[in-house]
């Protein structure tokens, strides 16, 4: 009787009953929500030349608690004013991830994209300059 017994009862740290153990459970799975919310780091507004909407562009993070770091995201919209003075956002159908990056900046008139990637090891800095659709320096 003795070994059905101990097979069903769960062991609990010294000091810590079963009620603790649920609330620690409960704010483990808390903590791991609130860091899946990424916070916008800068964003950027610029004009269209033809005065009809504005480009925004937007750096975003999101922790990474196992890795002790911060993944680094950029996303899009297209800002547009209806004629109700209402504004819609179309929305880039997804950010993307900039590993390894330690700044971007933006030119003033949003052609352009500085990325300065700062790789972990000890080789230099690497600094790209983005037109529209690819890397051009």
């Amino acid at each position: 009787m003795e070994g059905s017994k101990a097979g069903s009862f769960k062991e609990m740290p010294l000091g810590i009953d079963a009620t603790t153990e649920e609330e620690y459970a409960s704010q483990s799975r808390l903590l791991q929500e609130f860091t899946g919310i990424s916070s916008n780091d800068k964003a950027w507004i610029f004009k269209s030349d033809n005065g009809i909407g504005s480009q925004a562009m937007f750096s975003i993070s999101q922790p990474n608690l196992l890795a002790n770091k911060r993944k680094k995201f950029i996303l899009s919209s297209h800002v547009l004013r209806e004629s109700n003075n209402s504004v819609n956002f179309q929305w880039a159908p997804f950010p993307v991830e900039m590993t390894g990056v330690s700044v971007m900046v933006p030119s003033p008139s949003g052609a352009k994209l500085l990325v300065v990637r700062d790789p972990e090891k000890e080789s230099p800095c690497q600094f790209e300059i983005w037109g529209r659709a690819q890397v051009e320096k």
